[in-house]
């Protein structure tokens, strides 16, 4: 919206609408085309900070992930570990029963 379309809306051209001879249509106007004239920049910096976000929380996703993917590496290894050392545990047990004499 402008100056010209309102007056090719009233039906005159567009240097009738003057702001010496109609000053407070003429401020109305421009009071009302200024925030609508902020807003394509307005959405661009909300499109660029939004990207900006989604940037870094997939930073954030993929470092968790990496996070993740270590921990659950460490407990795999852990309970393979752990599964050894009751098998080993089991071996030295049936070992010791077949050392273990009655003292009689």
């Amino acid at each position: 919206m402008s100056q010209n379309n309102v007056a090719k809306e009233a039906g005159c051209t567009a240097s009738a609408l003057r702001k010496e001879r109609f000053p407070e249509l003429v401020k109305q106007i421009q009071d009302f085309v200024a925030p609508s004239a902020k807003a394509p920049n307005d959405l661009r910096e909300r499109l660029a900070h939004a990207e900006q976000r989604n940037k870094l929380l997939l930073q954030e996703r993929a470092a968790l992930r990496d996070r993740y993917d270590l921990q659950t590496s460490r407990v795999l290894s852990l309970l393979a570990e752990t599964a050894e050392l009751k098998r080993q545990i089991k071996i030295l047990e049936s070992e010791l029963r077949g050392n273990i004499r009655p003292l009689r």
